[in-house]
């Protein structure tokens, strides 16, 4: 299993022990993941109806989080790792739109 599968497991796990989230009215209506092979690493991959389960059945935060990580295709630990700062503000015509500016965790890149 990597390290990704690993993490997301463990974190239900715990919402299953602090009682964030019923994992067991989850478990009869969620599929065993799907894995894709290929470089670099495996992907689990979701249904949208497990997907919106998920959400659902969140709390405030953990809805935040989930949702960051749909739209911005960021993993686990990024989704740790934003501040307020990522959320950039930028006058488009007489429009104003807010980004997401998250540089990569290793090098700082850009994503």
């Amino acid at each position: 299993m990597n390290k990704r599968l690993s993490f997301v497991k463990a974190a239900f796990k715990r919402c299953q022990v602090e009682c964030w989230l019923s994992i067991s009215a989850l478990a009869d209506t969620l599929r065993p993941l799907q894995t894709i092979s290929g470089p670099p690493t495996e992907l689990a991959v979701f249904e949208p109806h497990e997907l919106r389960m998920m959400i659902e059945a969140a709390d405030l935060w953990l809805k935040t989080a989930i949702m960051l990580a749909i739209n911005t295709g960021i993993g686990n630990s990024d989704v740790g790792r934003v501040k307020w700062g990522h959320f950039v503000k930028k006058m488009i015509g007489d429009k104003t739109e807010t980004r997401f500016i998250l540089p990569r965790g290793k090098t700082g890149g850009r994503r």
